[in-house]
């Protein structure tokens, strides 16, 4: 019941990033210093790439937290 909340919890964490990602201004992301097109691309490949290793939600999972931790948070401030 854990991994299968898990698994859930990153699929959710993937499809909000790339969501979040897609529709943050370009201006936004230049003035953070961060590439949108680099992100998104890393954000749907990972997880795509890595659907035939036994952790691929996982590792798509942790990219998401990454940008949602990190990037996320620099880009939403420039973009005010």
């Amino acid at each position: 019941m854990l991994s299968l909340a898990l698994l859930l919890f990153c699929l959710a964490a993937i499809v909000w990033s790339i969501v979040d990602a897609a529709v943050r201004p370009d201006s936004a992301w230049q003035a953070s210093g961060n590439s949108k097109v680099v992100w998104l691309v890393v954000l749907i490949f990972v997880p795509l790439v890595s659907l035939f290793l036994v952790y691929a939600v996982l590792a798509g999972g942790l990219l998401s937290l990454v940008y949602l931790v990190f990037i996320r948070r620099r880009v939403a401030a420039s973009q005010v």
